[in-house]
C-alpha cells in the first residue's frame, strides 16, 4: 500500500491545515509528553521532514509512545505499518488491533481499514456485516473510501440487503469528491440502468471523469460507449465486463493523503474527526 507524502509547510496550507513549527519544536513538546506532539513527530521521522533524517524505526517510537496514551491518530499509523511491516514485521493481527483502536475513537479512516480486513478476511475472520457497518460508520462521517465500498455492499449484497439505488447514492456522494473508483461504478451504473434510469450521456459523463484521472477501465468503457453509440445502444455484457472492483486496499490507500492530514490533529472538521 503506497504512503502519500504529508505536506509539510510551516503555515496554514491552501486546504486550511496547519503543519508543524519546526523539528525543535514538535521535538521539545513530544518529549514532554504531548501525544499529539509525540504523533507527528513520528510522521516527520516517517517521512525526514522538517530537517530530521528519515528513520522508520524512530517514527514507530513515537507512534508507539502517543499510541499507549490513547492517541488515535497514533493508533492508526502503527496499524498501517504493521498492515504493510513498515519498520515492524508485517502483521495483518497487530494491523487489525491497531485499526479497532483509532476505529472505536471514531476515526473514520481507521474504521474503512478495518472495514476492509473484515472484508477480505485479513487478519481477523471475514465478516461481511461487520465491514458494511464499519464502512458505514466512515460514510456517515463523510469519508468518501466509506461511501465508496459501503456503495459496493449495497450493489452486490454483501453484509446487508442488496438495494442499487442506495449503492447509486453513496457512489453519488463519493463520485462529487472525485474519487475515480466511484465515477466508474456510478458510470456502470448508468450505463446498465441498475439502481438508476439508464443514462448514455450521463454514463459516458462519469467515465470521463474517472478516465481524466488515469482511470483505465472507465477510459476503455467510454471508448465501447462511443464505438457501439446512440444507434446501436449500449452493449451491455461489455460494459459489465469491467465492472467494478470490490473494496481492497488499492480504495483505502486512496485515503491515506487525508489519513496524513488526520494524523497530524489538525483537522477539526465534522467530516474528518480527530481527537
Amino acid at each position: 500500500m503506497a504512503i502519500t507524502k504529508p505536506e509539510t509547510t510551516s503555515n496554514p496550507g491552501s486546504d486550511g491545515v496547519a503543519k508543524p513549527d519546526s523539528l525543535n519544536h514538535v521535538h521539545d513538546a513530544a518529549t514532554r509528553g504531548d501525544p499529539v506532539a509525540q504523533r507527528k513527530l513520528g510522521i516527520v521521522y516517517l517521512e525526514g521532514d522538517l530537517g530530521a533524517a528519515r528513520s522508520v524505526k524512530e517514527a514507530v517510537s513515537w507512534f508507539r509512545w502517543a499510541a499507549v496514551q490513547g492517541d488515535a491518530g497514533a493508533q492508526f499509523m502503527l496499524g498501517i505499518l504493521y498492515d504493510n511491516g513498515l519498520g515492524v514485521t508485517g502483521s495483518e493481527t497487530e494491523a487489525v488491533k491497531y485499526y479497532r483502536k483509532a476505529s472505536d475513537q471514531g476515526l473514520a479512516c481507521a474504521q474503512v481499514n478495518l472495514g476492509v480486513m473484515y472484508d477480505m478476511g485479513h487478519g481477523v475472520t471475514q465478516n461481511e456485516t461487520e465491514a458494511a457497518r464499519l464502512y458505514r460508520l466512515a460514510a456517515d462521517q463523510g469519508l468518501e473510501g466509506g461511501q465508496l465500498n459501503l456503495g459496493v455492499m449495497y450493489q452486490y449484497g454483501r453484509g446487508l440487503i442488496k438495494n442499487a439505488a442506495e449503492a447509486v447514492r453513496l457512489y453519488q456522494m463519493a463520485a462529487d469528491q472525485e474519487v475515480p473508483n466511484a465515477q466508474f461504478n456510478l458510470g456502470i451504473m448508468y450505463a446498465i440502468g441498475e439502481g438508476v434510469a439508464e443514462n448514455r450521456r450521463e454514463a459516458a459523463m462519469y467515465y470521463r471523469r474517472a478516465a481524466d484521472q488515469g482511470h483505465a477501465p472507465a477510459r476503455h468503457n467510454l471508448e465501447n460507449l462511443y464505438s457501439f453509440g446512440q444507434a446501436t445502444g449500449i452493449n451491455k455484457t461489455e460494459a459489465v465486463k469491467y465492472d467494478r472492483l470490490p473494496a481492497d486496499r488499492g480504495v483505502v490507500a486512496d485515503r491515506l493523503s487525508l489519513a496524513y492530514r488526520v494524523e497530524q490533529g489538525e483537522i477539526k472538521s465534522e467530516k474528518e474527526l480527530v481527537e
